[in-house]
């Protein structure tokens, strides 16, 4: 099965999404329900940004890290946290180590609900967000005694560098670890920035660290809440032993949140996989780092082109939402226009994920180049169809003052 959903992957690094290239650990912060199924030594692609399904790794052998005597988690978090954007959302989920890649048909797999949703075309840059994060550790195993590529995989490396990584990827599972998550989404939609500057200043002072045990102080700062404006809210849930209804309100979704802790306890789910680059064994020449890293320029260069891309489409989105409001200078044509540019702007996204999703990574320079400044253009057409709607305004101004 194909890894990590990487939603965009907007770990947006001076508007750029991140830099793979030569990173050690790769972790899986959202894995799937298939996630339960891998085992330790199990190959991972880090240029295609999929699991392999083979195993270079002879006979690896596991350390069972039990809970301690005092407590029934290795660790547990409630956090409620305010981001002003959906980007910060995505950069503090998704951070340096952690390879995730995208709801847009990029080679994740089973996808995650929460990063569907983040990734999608449902927050704009008008939306507050506050999310509520129950994370739960109960129990982690790792790799175990020396670790060593079986002589199959030796030989293979030896031979043929660029096989192997196709055959067995660029790191191997390490370390599992069980638990729960859940993260409770809600998004209030001002109608102005000025609105939205003024939302965010109340939303932020409702964040903080919480107590599992503090239930009164998190159902007093929910019911602050619902005060501020009208809210959209999305459930994820990791874990459990009941899953949450598809449609419920936000007093359920309280009440859900508070009963998971126990829930997670009877019944734990894989919450995070841990990879490590083949490099770090003893018995792998450096030279293979050099290798996988000279692929993943390309991966970078795709992945940035997907997050222009996909930029443009939020701004694109960003107008629409101010268009009975900011933008009423816009002409019907010019609307016509701008929703011509969405439209390419989504065809190009989907034809990128694709091609990147089938390809051989052989075919990964050819397709860096073919979408590199793709944005770029599709943006100074915005940019023409506003200045010259902006033009006729200023036309008509002029006449009327004529008049």
């Amino acid at each position: 099965m194909l890894l990590l959903l990487f939603s965009l992957l907007l770990l947006l690094h001076q508007n750029k999404c991140w830099n793979i290239i030569g990173v050690q650990e790769v972790r899986d912060v959202f894995p799937g329900p298939d996630s339960s199924t891998v085992d330790f030594g199990a190959g991972y692609n880090a240029i295609s940004l999929s699991r392999t399904g083979t195993y270079a790794i002879a006979d690896p052998q596991s350390q069972h890290l039990p809970t301690t005597p005092s407590s029934s988690f290795i660790s547990q978090r409630f956090q409620l946290r305010h981001f002003k954007r959906r980007e910060d959302l995505l950069k503090f989920y998704m951070n340096d180590n952690a390879i995730v890649t995208a709801g847009d048909g990029l080679k994740g797999r089973s996808t995650s609900t929460f990063l569907q949703i983040v990734s999608g075309e449902g927050i704009t840059s008008l939306d507050s967000l506050l999310v509520v994060d129950i994370d739960l550790v109960t129990d982690s195993q790792m790799i175990n005694g020396k670790v060593e590529l079986s002589e199959t995989a030796q030989r293979m490396m030896k031979q043929d560098e660029r096989k192997f990584i196709s055959m067995f990827g660029t790191h191997y599972l390490r370390c599992v670890v069980r638990g729960g998550k859940l993260i409770l989404l809600v998004k209030i939609r001002s109608h102005s920035p000025v609105g939205k500057e003024q939302l965010d200043k109340e939303m932020a002072g409702l964040a903080g660290t919480l107590s599992l045990k503090d239930e009164a102080q998190f159902r007093t700062k929910m019911t602050k809440l619902q005060t501020l404006g009208t809210l959209d809210w999305v459930l994820y849930t990791l874990g459990g032993t009941v899953k949450p209804p598809e449609t419920l309100s936000l007093l359920q979704a309280v009440n859900f949140a508070l009963k998971f802790p126990s829930q997670v306890l009877q019944q734990d789910e894989v919450r995070e996989l841990q990879y490590l680059g083949y490099w770090l064994l003893p018995s792998v020449p450096w030279s293979f780092s050099t290798t996988v890293s000279s692929y993943q320029q390309y991966t970078v260069e795709i992945m940035d082109s997907l997050t222009d891309i996909r930029g443009l489409e939020d701004e694109v989105g960003n107008l629409k939402n101010l268009r009975s409001s900011q933008l009423t200078w816009i002409t019907r044509n010019g609307w016509k226009e701008i929703g011509e540019v969405e439209s390419e702007t989504k065809n190009q996204r989907k034809a990128l994920s694709s091609q990147f999703t089938s390809a051989n990574i052989e075919k990964f320079k050819d397709i860096g180049k073919k979408y590199d400044g793709a944005a770029e253009k599709l943006k100074n057409e915005l940019n023409e169809i506003l200045k010259e709607d902006a033009t006729l305004i200023d036309v008509m101004d002029f006449a009327v003052s004529q008049g």
